[in-house]
């Protein structure tokens, strides 16, 4: 589960690349293309950032053994009300 923290992690930092390497593109050029290209690495950005604290958030949770076992544990409780008959 470690390995594909860090697989995550470097496919985000990949994406912020990305993204910046758009908006530096559409910064030095002019038209309709290149508005759209700075709404869409703006866009990029903040959802690689948002997944970069997700990403760390779940990392941290695992690596401090949260949810080592079962990552996807549904906890049910039981009810203690008495039955009608």
């Amino acid at each position: 589960m470690t390995f594909l923290f860090h697989q995550s992690l470097a496919i985000c930092y990949l994406a912020l690349t990305a993204g910046s390497a758009l908006y530096i593109w559409a910064a030095r050029n002019e038209g309709p293309g290149a508005l759209f290209a700075k709404y869409a690495s703006v866009t990029i950005y903040i959802l690689t950032l948002l997944s970069i604290v997700h990403v760390l958030f779940n990392g941290g949770r695992h690596w401090d053994g949260v949810t080592f076992s079962e990552p996807w544990q549904i906890a049910v409780t039981p009810t203690t009300g008495q039955q009608s008959n």
